[in-house]
């Protein structure tokens, strides 16, 4: 399966936003969701492509 950081950032927007509506209970899906975050790294491929792109041509 190929690596989509769009979905890579919605994943994590939707772990964070379990951890901030902070649920006395977790179930299974948010678990799995939280289990998932990874981070940020690729934040600026996602929201700025033509300038990440230049980037690797230099």
């Amino acid at each position: 399966m190929a690596y989509n950081k769009r979905k890579h950032l919605e994943a994590n927007i939707a772990a964070l936003r379990i951890a901030f509506a902070s649920p006395a209970v977790l179930s299974p899906q948010q678990r799995d969701a939280l289990a998932a975050y990874s981070g940020f790294g690729a934040l600026k491929c996602v929201l700025q492509p033509a300038a990440a792109d230049d980037d690797l041509t230099q």
